[in-house]
């Protein structure tokens, strides 16, 4: 397998592919209760629309067609996603092949991503735009090297819809593009590029791309940006100083926390070569070292010029997935043996490959009950939905809650039923609201008893009529699904029939 790999490219990619098969069998195997990025999407899926809430809409879009196109379920959602992440695998090795000429280590970059937990297992369960954003990186680079290498208007109106389509990812792309622009303007022969006329037809296509967006950004600002700024400074401190070196220190703790085991695992495998080949330099080390140099360099200004004090890792994995290649490139620059160092590399990368699914099963279908500890998965809203249709003999005219995680877990229960939600209001939908298509309301009860929410007992009095807001709440106690039957999950909710 190991010697298959290292020589021949169709077998990275077929066992890529075979892996996240495997991922979406997995995920079939678990229950139907959704993440937050998933239900996320299952809620989104209604819509086709410039804009959504405070990250662009790329993946939404995608996943929207999906839905259209094959209905939505949890395979639809998983197909979606797994498709996704192996674009992102399959993008990063094909850029380590035009970087490299060292099979081996091109083979060692793609498969260190297995060795990164933020990728191989939260990306897995959790993350949506950023993956998308990760996989635009690799293509934009990958647009960007052709350029260099073989200019023409084609691999110029490449690299603009690669960047124009990156920036519809994640906002943070934008610091993709400048870092990339000093990259190449650093580069000897990309400087050349840089003042070719055609470059013209980059800048063209990518804003043609994202105009439609960047308009609805402008019209929608808050819509936009207010959640993420507010979650960036929501640990801002009074002291300026403390503000401005908080986020710097919380940037440099991000940073060795994603790349560390990563790090380590290389140093384990190409042990004293790596420590050598800091001194080691090639063209395109330079490039990708220039390219990091100048993101990181950004970013920390940004942090330092909004205070941002309270950042997340998944922000920063665009950037720094990008850390195995850098470091593979210095070693081939050093003259390394490949073949020794994935010799030595490979079999933990397919041991974790191995490991990951099977924890995840373990830990959601098997450890729930006799830890009494339970995911999201295992929220039993298909049970919930299912007995209250049951009771009420009804089907919704409308579905309403409060929150973002059961906005896309209601929807997927009911999909030719729409769904509203306090937590995205910007988004409605068309309902007809009959005597024998009743209003739905339906949220996570928590600790509480069966009381409305302040949020949706307002949203009733001014769309439906104070008079409905009086309606009594009840509670439902279902058990949890891959539970013991002893522990339960509580749901609020109210049927709203029209009066007449």
């Amino acid at each position: 397998m190991r010697r298959a790999l290292v020589s021949q490219g169709g077998a990275v990619i077929a066992l890529l592919a075979l892996y996240f098969t495997v991922q979406f069998v997995v995920r079939l195997s678990l229950p139907s209760g959704l993440r937050f990025d998933e239900s996320q999407q299952a809620f989104f899926s209604q819509w086709l629309t410039w804009g959504y809430d405070s990250q662009p809409p790329l993946y939404n879009w995608i996943q929207a067609i999906a839905v259209a196109l094959f209905g939505l379920s949890l395979a639809t959602l998983s197909a979606t996603k797994n498709l996704m992440l192996f674009g992102v695998y399959a993008s990063y090795y094909a850029l380590a092949r035009s970087l490299m000429r060292d099979k081996a280590l091109a083979v060692v970059a793609v498969f260190s991503l297995f060795t990164m937990p933020q990728i191989v297992w939260e990306a897995q369960r959790d993350l949506t735009h950023s993956v998308a954003e990760m996989m635009m990186v690799c293509l934009t680079l990958l647009s960007a090297v052709w350029t260099i290498r073989k200019p023409s208007s084609v691999a110029y109106i490449l690299t603009g819809v690669a960047i124009g389509l990156g920036l519809l990812t994640k906002y943070n792309y934008a610091v993709i593009a400048v870092a990339l622009l000093m990259a190449v303007a650093a580069h000897p022969i990309g400087r050349k590029r840089i003042l070719d006329s055609r470059i013209f037809l980059t800048l063209g296509v990518a804003i043609l791309i994202c105009l439609p967006h960047a308009l609805w950004v402008v019209s929608d600002i808050d819509i936009a940006t207010g959640r993420t700024l507010g979650i960036m400074q929501q640990h801002g401190s009074e002291n300026r100083l403390a503000a401005i070196l908080k986020g710097p220190l919380e940037l440099l703790w991000l940073i060795v926390l994603i790349s560390a085991p990563t790090c380590a695992v290389l140093l384990l495998t190409a042990r004293r070569p790596l420590l050598a080949s800091y001194k080691s330099d090639s063209e395109w080390s330079r490039f990708l070292g220039i390219f990091l140099l100048a993101s990181f360099g950004l970013l920390l200004m940004l942090i330092v010029g909004f205070q941002m004090t309270s950042l997340r890792d998944r922000w920063f994995l665009p950037f720094l997935f990008l850390v195995p290649l850098y470091i593979c490139l210095k070693l081939e620059a050093s003259g390394v043996d490949g073949t020794r160092v994935a010799t030595r590399f490979l079999p933990i990368a397919m041991t974790v490959m191995g490991l990951v699914p099977c924890a995840l099963l373990v830990r959601v279908n098997l450890l729930s009950a006799p830890l009494h500890s339970y995911e999201a998965y295992n929220v039993p809203y298909a049970t919930f939905v299912r007995t209250l249709l049951d009771k009420e003999n009804k089907t919704p005219a409308l579905v309403l809650t409060d929150d973002w995680k059961p906005s896309g877990n209601l929807k997927l229960q009911l999909p030719h039923v729409p769904v509203m939600s306090l937590y995205f209001s910007n988004l409605r939908a068309a309902y007809d609201w009959q005597p024998d298509r009743p209003v739905l309301l339906a949220w996570e009860a928590g600790t509480t008893g069966p009381e409305w929410t302040p949020g949706l007992k307002d949203w009733i009095g001014s769309q439906l009529g104070h008079a409905y807001s009086d309606e009594p709440v009840k509670q439902m106690a279902i058990p949890y699904d891959r539970g013991d039957g002893r522990d339960s999950f509580l749901f609020n909710y109210v049927w709203l029939y029209p009066r007449p």
